[in-house]
């Protein structure tokens, strides 16, 4: 098998792992928002929204740090140098937790005025404040399991990653839904939802010194490791806050600027968890993608890392392309019958927000790209610009529209955004001596394929009586999902031998375990 192969199969075997884990999380915070709006109200729920948007905003100066951790230890071990990916992590972590506790003392000292921030029920204003104080632990937790998540992702060890994450969202989704269906109140469920990154923590440690890496290396860290990947770090954190900024700070933003009515936080929320189910197949690509690349860079195999990008986005537009297709034409349904008719008003939100998330899940594999060939400055140079427009149009069109002044603002950035980066990664490898054009990075035949059997998938959806219940909605999904399958595979032929050469060695691999 050729090194590009191995590289498609080592990317792949690792995102079906990962896959399975998004999955279980995502099918995990589906089940709590979707009860927790029923169980709460639109008031609470909004109060929760609200207070999950905080733990993101407070979570920014944790940003960036461990995927230079990722890729130093990626680096180190390609080489076989432990010792310095045992160093490496152990100043990372050192930052993290001076970072970390920083924040927290931050979010407690924030509580009074995200009280006032809100119009809450009478009597809830100290479960705002609570629940705000809770999320300062949850992001000391996070912190904690930073560390040993970038050793299981530098080390390639996804399946036990994986397996970590899964028994988390397990527990902790259990733990939410019986605070919930005990109507237990605001603050109790708030502490609940710390239960998943608890338990992330305690089994990550097992699983790292299970690699022989040690949990928490702290007496190994050092300066000299530590400013590296600060230099390297900061860049990425440039680039990671400015997602934050792309998919927390509009909420926020609607309660300043347009109203202090949480009900709206919670509507808009809704539509961004529809929506964000269009970055799983590129998270999962990420992080696979991302530790192969660092690897691939140190031994200068950059025309590995071309092609491995062109594939990565093709695989990207199959699978993205039918769920913004798909979810947009079946918007309302979707939003009344995970929540209920009441969030019906936040279907043109969705629209809008799905167009946005699409765009941004093809970014993916080139900001990839770019950090694993060591060129975080290359993603900021677009991240930034973007990050201003966002904020810029969300200043301007939430005062004026609310929640759809948010999704636009949200969304025409980033499609502006992902029409450079082809650019970018063209000339990052021309740098590295492999010339390509940034056209050669584009999967123009799956993209006409995927879109072809997109339109098919929504001709048919159209056709369909207008789904009313959740099995209907779910017969109505399958039946989209079968004919851009038989579209793609059978009419259109979009399957190539590549690819059945990779499916071949994916299953070979399967069978020999």
């Amino acid at each position: 098998m050729t090194e590009s192969g191995s590289l498609g199969a080592k990317i792949s075997g690792a995102s079906l792992w990962m896959a399975a884990a998004q999955i279980a999380s995502l099918a995990g915070a589906f089940a709590v928002i979707t009860v927790a709006s029923r169980r709460l109200g639109d008031a609470q729920y909004g109060i929760l929204a609200t207070v999950t948007v905080f733990v993101a905003l407070g979570s920014i100066l944790l940003l960036g740090l461990p995927q230079a951790m990722v890729r130093e230890a990626a680096s180190s071990e390609g080489v076989g140098a432990r010792g310095r990916t045992i160093e490496t992590l152990g100043s990372g972590q050192a930052v993290l937790l001076v970072a970390a506790g920083i924040v927290a003392l931050a979010l407690c000292a924030a509580a009074p005025w995200a009280s006032a921030l809100v119009d809450a029920p009478p009597g809830a204003e100290s479960s705002i404040g609570w629940s705000v104080r809770i999320a300062a632990g949850i992001v000391m937790l996070i912190a904690l399991a930073a560390g040993p998540d970038a050793a299981l992702q530098g080390l390639q060890a996804f399946r036990a990653l994986a397996l970590r994450n899964m028994t988390a969202t397990l527990i902790g989704t259990g733990a939410t839904l019986t605070a919930l269906r005990a109507d237990a109140g605001l603050t109790t469920v708030m502490a609940m939802t710390a239960v998943a990154p608890a338990v992330t923590v305690a089994l990550s440690v097992r699983a790292v010194r299970r690699l022989g890496v040690p949990a928490f290396p702290l007496a190994h860290a050092s300066r000299v490791a530590a400013t590296r990947l600060l230099r390297f770090g900061l860049p990425l954190f440039i680039n990671e806050a400015t997602y934050v900024i792309h998919t927390r700070v509009d909420s926020l933003l609607l309660l300043v600027l347009w109203s202090h009515d949480a009900r709206f936080v919670g509507f808009y929320n809704a539509a961004l968890y529809v929506a964000v189910t269009a970055l799983v197949p590129p998270r999962l690509l990420m992080r696979a993608f991302f530790p192969a690349v660092a690897q691939l860079t140190a031994c200068a195999r950059f025309d590995l890392v071309a092609s491995g990008v062109r594939r990565a986005t093709g695989y990207l537009v199959i699978l993205v392309l039918p769920i913004v297709v798909g979810g947009a034409l079946l918007g309302e349904p979707i939003l009344v019958a995970l929540f209920k008719p009441a969030f019906a008003v936040a279907a043109p939100t969705l629209v809008l927000l799905l167009v946005g998330y699409g765009a941004n899940a093809l970014t993916y594999p080139f900001t990839a790209a770019l950090l694993g060939m060591g060129q975080p400055r290359a993603v900021t140079w677009n991240t930034v610009p973007t990050a201003v427009a966002i904020l810029a149009m969300h200043l301007w069109l939430i005062p004026i529209h609310g929640m759809t002044g948010a999704a636009v603002g949200a969304s025409v950035p980033i499609v502006v955004g992902l029409l450079v980066y082809p650019w970018q990664t063209a000339l990052a490898l021309r740098t590295g001596g492999h010339a390509v054009h940034a056209r050669g990075l584009v999967p123009w035949r799956a993209l006409a394929k995927s879109a072809a059997a997109a339109a098919a998938m929504a001709a048919a959806v159209a056709a369909l009586p207008r789904p009313d219940s959740i099995p209907t909605l779910v017969m109505v999904v399958a039946a989209g999902a079968v004919v851009y399958a038989l579209a793609f595979v059978v009419v259109l032929r979009g399957v190539e031998e590549n690819d059945r050469r990779l499916i071949g060695e994916l299953w070979s691999r399967r069978k020999s375990r």
